[in-house]
């Protein structure tokens, strides 16, 4: 039996599957671009300036590109990207079906928040964060 995979659907991939109707496919956040998965995640305005302020809060310039420097704490920058792209993923949600706007700076605090609890929460629980929240 094949297994399908799971896949994040985008405004276009909702029309298409006939969950939404819509004729605007343009990114809800900056009204500017077509919505795709990239664009929600790592291209529009808000991601960028969400990832540059994780960057700038773990001292990392052009975060999550330069990330692979620390290799130490795969662990711990892992679970920041997958927090990062989840508070972005669920904003983004929020400002669609809910009208919410949230900024930036607490778009942050979730992505701390997120990852302290995932961590918190790890299977083998070795690792204690020692950042600044």
């Amino acid at each position: 039996m094949e297994r399908r995979r799971r896949q994040v659907t985008d405004k276009d991939g909702a029309g298409k599957k006939g969950v939404i109707q819509t004729s605007n496919t343009l990114c809800p956040v900056c009204k500017y671009k077509q919505e795709t998965v990239e664009h929600i995640l790592i291209t529009c305005f808000m991601s960028k300036t969400l990832w540059w302020m994780v960057g700038a809060w773990l001292g990392v310039k052009d975060f999550p590109v330069s990330w692979r420097f620390l290799r130490r704490r795969k662990k711990v920058v892992n679970c920041i990207v997958m927090a990062t792209l989840w508070i972005i993923w669920s904003s983004r949600n929020e400002k669609v079906f809910k009208v919410v706007q949230i900024s930036n700076a607490r778009r942050l605090e979730q992505v701390q928040e997120c990852t302290l609890l995932w961590m918190s929460h790890s299977q083998n629980g070795e690792l204690e964060p020692k950042w600044r929240i």
